[in-house]
C-alpha cells in the first residue's frame, strides 16, 4: 500500500512536505474502503484522522441533525477533509457522506499534528485553509447566504474582511448611511431602536447571526444601533465589493435580494386599476399600472397578497396572514412575486437602491434577436392616438356601431366576397402585373390596407372604453409601410370585447376588399387590373390575420378563447423543456393545448419557410421585375426569403433562449 502511494508526493498537500514527513504520512496512514451511503464523518463528532480521497467521491452536508440537511459540497479524488477539526482542535463542522463507492488515505491525527508543527510551511498552509473552510462553513449557516452555491459563497468569502470590537463598543448607528454587511464570528451583540425619548432594546444576535445586510440593497439610513456586548469579532463586506460580485452573477443578485425582501416592508402602488374577470370559475383580477401602463393578472390568492403590502406588514406577517387565510405555506410564492411587482410598478420597497436595478448583459444571441425583431418591425413614427381616434369614432362612430351599420358592413362583405369568387372565375377579375405605378402601387396598397385595418381596431376598442396610445407608421419586413395602433387597456375589458376587438380589423379588410371587388365589376376595364390586386391582397391580409399560428389578430383570439396569456411562448417552451415530464406524469388539459398549438405552429413554419424558398421567392421576383429589372429583382426577392427565413427561426428560439418569467408573446 505505502509503495503505491508515493506517487502522491508531487500533489498537495503532500507537496509542502519533506521526504521524511511525506514518508511518515505514508508510512502510518491506513487506506479505507467505505461503500455508497456510508457516514465516513459525523457532524459534531472528535475527529481522530485526515482523510485523502484516492478514489470516488464523498458529499458533504451541514445541519446535518435537522431534518432536512444542507448540501454544500462535493469531493473528489485528490481532495481531502478533516483537517479543520485537528487545526482547530474542535469537533467537526460537516457531516461526509459517500456519494460514490470510495477509497480514503487515512492519517492519524497524531501523526498530522506532529508534521505540521515541524514544517511552518504546511502548518501556514493548513491554519489558512481551516480558516477558510469555518468562514465557509458560517456562511452557510447564514441566514442571507444559507441557499447560496459553492461557487457564490466562495466568491464571498474572498471579499470579506474580519474586525474585532470590545465590549460597549457601537457597531453601527442608527440614522448612520450603510455600506457594509456583518457576519458575527465570536461573541454576541444587542440592537436597539433609538426613539425621541428612549432607546429600545430589540433583541440579541449570536453566531452565526447576520446584520446591516439592507446596507448591500438599499441607500436608506440605518435603521438601528448595534453595540457589542463583550469581545466581538465579526467578518465585513463592502457593499461595493458585494455589487463587483452580483454584477457577474445576474442570478446571485436575485436571489439575495430575495432573501433581503424577506425582512421589508412592501408598500402597494396607489395607482392601480383593477377589473375583475372569471375563467373557470375562478376569478381573475386585471391590474393596471395606471402611471407606466403595466399590466398584471392575478388570482385570489396573488390579489390577498397584494393587498396585505400596505408599508407596515413585513413579508413574514403577510406569509403568515396567508397561511391563516388559506391554510397553506406561501413564502415561495409570495418571494417570487415580489420582485414582479416591484418590477412593473405595483408595489415598492421604500428604499431600495437605484444602481441595483441591474439589466443582465445581452448574449450574443439575445441580441441576433432583438435585430431580427427590430428588422420585422421598424417604428418611423409615433403620436398621441387617443384623441384623434376619439374624434373619429364621435364623428362616425355612432353609425357604424348602429344596427344599419353593422347589416351594411355584412352584406358588403359578404356580397363583395361573391362578386370576386364570381370576376375571378370568369375573368373579369385579373390581378395584372406591375402598371406604369410599379412596385411603389404594391406598397401603397398595403399602406392603404393597414390604415383601415388598425383604425377597425381601435375604434372598436374606443367603443369598449379602451385608451388608445400610439399611433405611427412603421416598416415593415424592411419593405411595407404600415400604420400601428397601440390598445394600451385591452386586459382591462372582458374576454368577448377582447375578440371582437382583435376581429374587427379583418372583418373591415375583408369589408373595403369586398367593396372594391363589386366596384370592379362597374367601373372601366382599363382599371381592373389594379383594383383586383387591392382586393386580392386584402383577402389574403384578412386570411394571413385570423391565421392562429401566427402572431396576429387571429392568435390573440385564439388565446382569449381559451384564457391562456402568451399561449405561443409557453406552447413552444413547453415543446422543448416540459414535454418529457408531462408525458411521463400524464398531459394536463392546459398541456394538450401547448402540445398541439406548439407541433402545428412548427409545421406551419415549416411549409411557410419551404413555400417561400421554392415559390413566393421567383413570384415575388416576376412581379417586380419589370419595375426594377433583373437583378434588383434577383436581389431583392432573395432578401425577402432570407428575411423570412430568420423571422421564422427568431420566432421559434425566442421562448427557448428567453428567461422562464419572460412569458409574453412577441412580433
Amino acid at each position: 500500500m505505502n509503495k503505491k502511494n508515493r506517487s502522491l508526493r508531487k500533489f498537495l498537500p503532500f507537496s509542502l512536505l519533506s521526504d521524511e514527513q511525506f514518508d511518515r504520512i505514508i508510512d502510518t496512514a491506513q487506506e479505507r474502503s467505505f461503500t455508497k451511503g456510508q457516514v465516513i464523518v459525523e457532524e459534531g463528532a472528535h475527529n481522530t484522522s485526515f482523510y485523502y480521497i484516492l478514489a470516488g467521491s464523498v458529499e458533504v452536508f451541514i445541519d446535518s441533525r435537522k431534518k432536512k440537511k444542507k448540501k454544500v459540497n462535493r469531493l473528489r479524488r485528490g481532495n481531502w477533509f478533516g483537517e479543520t477539526s485537528l487545526v482547530t482542535g474542535s469537533r467537526t463542522i460537516a457531516l461526509v457522506k459517500a456519494l460514490t463507492d470510495v477509497r480514503i488515505l487515512s492519517v492519524p491525527s497524531g501523526v498530522f499534528i506532529s508534521v505540521l508543527r515541524k514544517n511552518p510551511q504546511a502548518q501556514v498552509f493548513f491554519d489558512n485553509y481551516a480558516e477558510k473552510m469555518q468562514l465557509l462553513n458560517r456562511l452557510y449557516r447564514t441566514p442571507l447566504f444559507a441557499s447560496e452555491t459553492e461557487l457564490a459563497v466562495w466568491q464571498i468569502t474572498e471579499k470579506l474582511s474580519i474586525r474585532k470590537y470590545s465590549r460597549g463598543q457601537e457597531i453601527l448607528r442608527q440614522g448612520d448611511q450603510g455600506t457594509e454587511f456583518f457576519i458575527l464570528w465570536e461573541g454576541s451583540v444587542d440592537m436597539f431602536l433609538q426613539t425621541p425619548d428612549k432607546r429600545k432594546k430589540i433583541t440579541t444576535m449570536s453566531s452565526p447571526d447576520s446584520f446591516g445586510e439592507l446596507a448591500l440593497v438599499s441607500d436608506r439610513p440605518r435603521a438601528n444601533s448595534v453595540i457589542a456586548r463583550g469581545d466581538v469579532t465579526v467578518y465585513v463586506l463592502q457593499k461595493a465589493d458585494f455589487l463587483a460580485i452580483v454584477k457577474k452573477d445576474f442570478s446571485l443578485f436575485n436571489r439575495l435580494l430575495g432573501q433581503v425582501y424577506e425582512r421589508q416592508k412592501p408598500l402597494k402602488s396607489e395607482k392601480i386599476s383593477v377589473t375583475e374577470e372569471w375563467k373557470g370559475g375562478e376569478m381573475l383580477y386585471i391590474l393596471r399600472q395606471d402611471v407606466t401602463g403595466q399590466y398584471m393578472r392575478l388570482d385570489e390568492k396573488a390579489y390577498f397578497i397584494l393587498n396585505q403590502m400596505d408599508g407596515s406588514t413585513s413579508i413574514q406577517e403577510i406569509a403568515i396572514a396567508f397561511f391563516i387565510k388559506y391554510k397553506q405555506i406561501g413564502v415561495g410564492s409570495l418571494l417570487q412575486l415580489l420582485p414582479m411587482l416591484v418590477e412593473k410598478g405595483f408595489v415598492e420597497i421604500p428604499g431600495l437602491s437605484d444602481e441595483l436595478k441591474m439589466k443582465r448583459k445581452a448574449s450574443v444571441p439575445r441580441r441576433l434577436l432583438g435585430l431580427l425583431g427590430r428588422a420585422f418591425f421598424i417604428n418611423l413614427a409615433s403620436f398621441p392616438g387617443e384623441r384623434p381616434m376619439q374624434a373619429l369614432y364621435d364623428a362616425a362612430g355612432r353609425f357604424v356601431f348602429s344596427r344599419v351599420g353593422r347589416l351594411v358592413l355584412g352584406l358588403v362583405t359578404v356580397a363583395g366576397f361573391a362578386s370576386f369568387v364570381y370576376g375571378s372565375s370568369s375573368g373579369s377579375i385579373a390581378p395584372g402585373g406591375v402598371t406604369a405605378a410599379g412596385f411603389l402601387a404594391f406598397i401603397a396598397m398595403f399602406l392603404l390596407h393597414g390604415v383601415f385595418h388598425e383604425t377597425a381596431h381601435a375604434l372598436v376598442a374606443v367603443r369598449y372604453g379602451v385608451r388608445i396610445g400610439d399611433i405611427g407608421l412603421g416598416l415593415f419586413l424592411l419593405v411595407f409601410l404600415t400604420p400601428h395602433v397601440r390598445n394600451t387597456d385591452m386586459w382591462m375589458i372582458d374576454k368577448k370585447q377582447r375578440i371582437i376587438v382583435s376581429l374587427a380589423g379583418p372583418l373591415v379588410t375583408a369589408f373595403i376588399s369586398g367593396l372594391v371587388s363589386i366596384c370592379i365589376l362597374l367601373v372601366p376595364a382599363g382599371l381592373g387590373a389594379e383594383m383586383s390586386m387591392f382586393a386580392l391582397m386584402g383577402y389574403l391580409i384578412a386570411l394571413s390575420s385570423l391565421n392562429p399560428l401566427v402572431l396576429s389578430d387571429g392568435y390573440y383570439v385564439l388565446m382569449d378563447l381559451f384564457q391562456m396569456p402568451g399561449l405561443r411562448f409557453r406552447s413552444i417552451r413547453f415543446l422543448r423543456i416540459g414535454l418529457r415530464k408531462a408525458l411521463a406524469a400524464g398531459l394536463r388539459k392546459d398541456q394538450w393545448i401547448y402540445l398541439f398549438y406548439s407541433t402545428f405552429a412548427l409545421i406551419y413554419m415549416t411549409g411557410v419557410l419551404l413555400y417561400t424558398a421554392l415559390d413566393v421567392r421567383k413570384k415575388f421576383g416576376d412581379y417586380i421585375r419589370p419595375a426594377v429589372g433583373e437583378e434588383t429583382a434577383h436581389t431583392v426577392s432573395i432578401l425577402l426569403v432570407t428575411l423570412v427565413f430568420f423571422i421564422a427561426i427568431f420566432s421559434f428560439l425566442r421562448p427557448l433562449l428567453s428567461a422562464a418569467e419572460e412569458e409574453t408573446d412577441i412580433l
